[in-house]
């Protein structure tokens, strides 16, 4: 009788990783699909650029002497995501000014924001600034 149990709880164990591995895999099969995207042009509304095509444009001096319209919208050419969730919670002018507002932060990746949406948009920020400054 134990040996039959002893089989049972193995077959059990057994089958159970094999479910997790594969639900694992198709998990990371689906974060592999939402990442390939083209990495030279990146489609917005009404628009194409070309990722380099702001490359070496400013400075970082340059950048916070811009409105904060205009400093949000270079980045969002650039390839900024702004999630549904900020755009739900602020207008478009309270993004700009908030974007403006933590720009001298968010260009390092840094953010006093504990909360994931910010964590993101900093460090959206950080990528798209080092490849659009310049040296």
């Amino acid at each position: 009788m134990k040996k039959v149990l002893s089989f049972v709880m193995v077959l059990v164990c057994i089958l159970t990783l094999n479910a997790c591995n594969n639900e694992g895999n198709e998990q990371q099969e689906r974060i592999s699909d939402k990442q390939q995207e083209p990495s030279d042009t990146m489609k917005k509304d009404s628009y194409t650029v070309t990722a380099n095509e702001a490359k070496g444009a400013y400075t970082y001096k340059e950048m916070c002497e811009l409105p904060a319209d205009e400093l949000l919208d270079l980045f969002i050419q650039n390839g900024l995501i702004i999630s549904d969730e900020l755009k739900q919670s602020f207008t478009e002018e309270e993004l700009q000014s908030l974007f403006k507002d933590n720009f001298v932060l968010w260009h390092t990746g840094e953010c006093l924001m504990d909360y994931t949406m910010y964590i993101d948009l900093a460090e959206q920020t950080k990528i798209i600034y080092e490849s659009i400054v310049k040296q």
